[in-house]
């Protein structure tokens, strides 16, 4: 009926690419051949309650990593360069929650993830761990508009991460960042025969305040950008 309860658990092994094992990735890495297969346990157990407006599901999720491939810097003559090695461990806990409802004409939805995740090096002290956030989710909404269209509004956010600044070999911080993105949509309907019945045509702006958002340090997303999509179907 309107409540689903679900459990499980899972092991993955996965061994470093050829990539990782000898690529000095144009002289910022150094090769590192005796990297070992990492080994990922996972568990997880949630509930799923259900409404004739939407649904509501809240996962609790346990992860831990043996070997896990990390990357560290190293002073050398021409500079500090990274190098791929195998930490001791890393383990991740926390509860997502994913939710969507419809009131009306307006769909409302969003999902949240918040974990505390851990680094232990292989003398079991505490190590710290590239872009691992805290807390990152979205939060989207959806209304008609007029001439038949619809108006859609997304936010998406990260909280702050911390990488490793290769120029001074220590960490440092990545600071939150929030995406606003609005959308439009019109569907066209040809009517039921023939091989295409129908059209969905999207105009979307992402990045509406045009803010620099960063993948990882010195990687960023691009800015305001306009996409346009067609669907035929």
């Amino acid at each position: 009926g309107r409540v689903l309860g679900h459990l499980s658990g899972g092991r993955r092994a996965r061994f470093p690419a050829l990539r990782e094992l000898y690529s000095g990735a144009l002289g910022r890495f150094l090769e590192n051949p005796a990297l070992r297969p990492e080994v990922q346990w996972m568990t997880e157990a949630g509930m799923t309650l259900r409404h004739r407006r939407g649904e509501i599901q809240v996962v609790g999720f346990h992860q831990a990593m043996d070997d896990p491939i990390t990357r560290i810097p190293v002073a050398t003559p021409g500079g500090n360069r990274f190098q791929r090695v195998n930490q001791g461990r890393v383990s991740a806990t926390g509860l997502e929650l994913v939710a969507d409802a419809t009131t009306g004409a307006l769909a409302l939805g969003g999902s949240g993830t918040l974990q505390r995740a851990r680094g232990r090096d292989a003398l079991n002290a505490a190590t710290e761990l590239e872009y691992e956030p805290t807390v990152y989710g979205g939060l989207w909404a959806e209304a008609p508009s007029p001439w038949r269209t619809r108006l859609g509004l997304d936010l998406r956010g990260t909280g702050r991460q911390r990488y490793i600044d290769i120029d001074s070999g220590v960490f440092s911080s990545l600071s939150r960042t929030m995406q606003l993105g609005l959308r439009l949509s019109r569907a066209f309907e040809f009517g039921a025969t023939g091989p295409w019945q129908r059209l969905d045509v999207t105009i979307a702006v992402e990045n509406l305040a045009d803010r620099p958002i960063f993948d990882q340090a010195g990687l960023p997303q691009p800015g305001r950008t306009l996409r346009l999509q067609a669907r035929l179907w």
